[in-house]
């Protein structure tokens, strides 16, 4: 991790969380999901698969209002810049020192630590998805959960993923929540799965639509049609707005 560079596309990156409502509806749903977990719990450690900056962690935090003095938390991300602004971001939310990692632990000698794994729309870009999957559930301890988003072939994003690689009689390089359902099942974990329907909205031009190409390709828009993307990218124009509306998936992993 991460198989996709996203240092040169910070800023479109950027862009798409401004203009969208992904991270909110996700936060939500989250929220939901573990509105009970600290019940009957002194103590909740939490590892945070692929942080990023911190920004989704700390809007999910705010929302769960839980006591700092019950939280310990791990950071995983392998961007050292953006890992050391999360440090920054989270550090708030806890009264115990900020655990950092740059990659899961490997072979003998880890044992299960975490009462809670959230892997929020990271698991596109690792390099091998079952092996990180069967990590995270074993770092969870008895009675824990792992709660990870994706997003799949019923997302509008995802289709640009598909149309721009199929135009280069390419497989998208990228995992997609299919790919996690397929692990969870082959892996017989028991598993939920929740929608979390979210709008990408902004003034429609063509640099705009760019900024998303660039977001979702990084570097391999270089090799396919921009103009066949951009033209594929109207369907979801409304006057002088682009106003695509989709679904990601949030799923739940009791560990028993």
């Amino acid at each position: 991790m991460p198989k996709k560079d996203f240092g040169p596309i910070e800023s479109d990156y950027e862009f798409f969380m401004d203009h969208g409502t992904e991270a909110e509806c996700d936060a939500i749903c989250y929220a939901r999901k573990l509105a009970d977990f600290q019940v009957e719990r002194s103590l909740i450690r939490w590892l945070d698969f692929g942080c990023g900056s911190g920004e989704f962690t700390v809007r999910l935090l705010r929302k769960l209002k839980w006591s700092p003095r019950r939280l310990k938390m791990t950071l995983m991300e392998p961007v050292a810049h953006q890992l050391k602004l999360a440090v920054e971001r989270v550090a708030p939310f806890t009264q115990f020192p900020l655990a950092t990692w740059e990659r899961l632990p490997a072979g003998a000698g880890t044992v299960p630590e975490f009462d809670l794994a959230v892997s929020n729309h990271v698991l596109y870009y690792v390099e091998d998805l079952e092996k990180c999957v069967t990590t995270l559930r074993w770092l969870t301890k008895p009675g824990g959960k792992l709660m990870l988003a994706m997003s799949g072939l019923e997302n509008g994003l995802v289709q640009l993923w598909k149309s721009g690689f199929d135009s280069l009689r390419e497989a998208v390089p990228y995992y997609i929540c299919e790919d996690l359902e397929r692990v969870l099942v082959d892996q017989n974990y028991q598993f939920s799965k929740t929608p979390s329907r979210y709008q990408l909205r902004f003034p429609d031009s063509e640099e705009n639509r760019m900024k998303i190409l660039r977001f979702l390709f990084g570097s391999h828009l270089d090799r396919m049609s921009k103009q066949m993307l951009l033209d594929e990218m109207g369907k979801w124009v409304v006057g002088n707005l682009f106003e695509m509306h989709t679904v990601g998936y949030l799923y739940e992993v009791d560990c028993p």
